[in-house]
C-alpha cells in the first residue's frame, strides 16, 4: 500500500513539474517586460506572414523593398545561380577533346596523307607493337604480349574476335583515322600531327589492300573509302544515323 502512494504523489509531483515548465515556455514567447503593445505589433509586422488585407500586402511589400538594392540583387542571383564550382568553359578549351570523328567524315580536320608517306612513320612508331608491315608480332619490344596486326589476309568467321581485323570487319575507314589519332602510339598517344594520321591511314589501307597505295587520304576522300564490311551492321536507331 505504502509503495502504490508513493508511485502516486511521484506521478503527481511530475504533472506539476511539466506544466511549470509549458507555462514558463509561454511566458518567455510573450512581449519582453516593459515593451508596449505597439512595439510588439510593429516587431510581428516585420515577420513574413500570409497577407491579412491589402493594407497588409502594402505593408509587406514596403518591408521588403526597404532591402539594400544590391542585397535584392544577390538574392535574386544566388536563386538562379548553379553551385558556383570552377569556371565555364570556353569552346577554345573544349577544342583539344573534341575529336570526335563520325561515319560521315564529319569532324576530319585539314590535311592529307599517302601510303608511302605512311610506311616510314609505322615502321618508327607502330612496328615494334604491331609488327613489321603490321601482320603482328608475337612480343613487343619491352616483352610484353604484342597487339594485334592491323593488317591481316584472315577470313572472318561469325563474331570469333580471334578472326576479327580491320579489313574483314569495321565498317568504316573513319573509325581508323579517330582511332590511331586519339589513341596511338600506345605510349605517347596524340602525338602524331593530322598529316601523319593521315599517313598512316593511307598505309593501312593500302597494305589491306582497301585503297590503291597512290590514292591522297584526306577529310574528302577517307569517307568514300568502301569497307567490305559495310553492311554488317544493323543500326539499332536509324533514324539517329547522320544522312549521308
Amino acid at each position: 500500500m505504502r509503495i502504490s502512494e508513493n508511485v502516486a504523489v511521484g506521478c503527481w509531483v511530475l504533472a506539476g513539474l511539466s506544466v511549470a515548465v509549458w507555462f514558463s515556455t509561454l511566458v518567455a514567447l510573450g512581449p519582453a517586460p516593459g515593451s508596449s503593445q505597439a512595439q510588439y505589433q510593429a516587431q510581428d509586422a516585420r515577420l513574413p506572414q500570409q497577407p491579412r488585407s491589402g493594407h497588409d500586402t502594402q505593408a509587406a511589400t514596403v518591408a521588403l523593398t526597404d532591402q539594400p538594392r544590391d542585397m535584392q540583387q544577390r538574392t535574386a542571383l544566388e536563386r538562379h545561380a548553379g553551385p558556383d564550382l570552377g569556371e565555364s568553359i570556353s569552346v577554345a578549351s573544349i577544342g583539344p577533346w573534341d575529336i570526335d570523328i563520325e561515319s560521315s567524315g564529319a569532324g576530319l580536320p585539314p590535311g592529307s596523307g599517302t601510303a608511302a608517306q605512311g610506311a616510314p612513320i609505322f615502321a618508327e612508331q607502330c612496328s615494334a607493337c604491331h609488327g613489321d608491315d603490321g601482320t603482328g608480332a608475337t612480343t613487343t619490344t619491352s616483352g610484353a604480349p604484342a597487339a594485334p596486326p592491323v593488317v591481316s589476309a584472315v577470313k572472318r568467321n561469325g563474331i570469333d574476335d580471334t578472326t576479327l581485323t580491320i579489313a574483314n570487319y569495321w565498317p568504316y575507314a573513319t573509325t581508323l583515322f579517330d582511332y590511331i589519332r586519339r589513341s596511338m602510339p600506345w605510349t605517347s598517344p596524340r602525338s602524331l600531327t593530322d598529316d601523319q594520321v593521315y599517313a598512316l591511314t593511307a598505309y593501312i589501307l593500302a597494305q589491306n589492300k582497301l585503297i590503291d597505295a597512290k590514292q591522297v587520304i584526306n577529310a574528302q576522300t577517307l569517307p568514300k573509302v568502301q569497307m567490305p564490311n559495310r553492311d554488317g551492321f544493323i543500326p539499332r536507331f536509324p533514324e539517329l544515323i547522320p544522312h549521308q
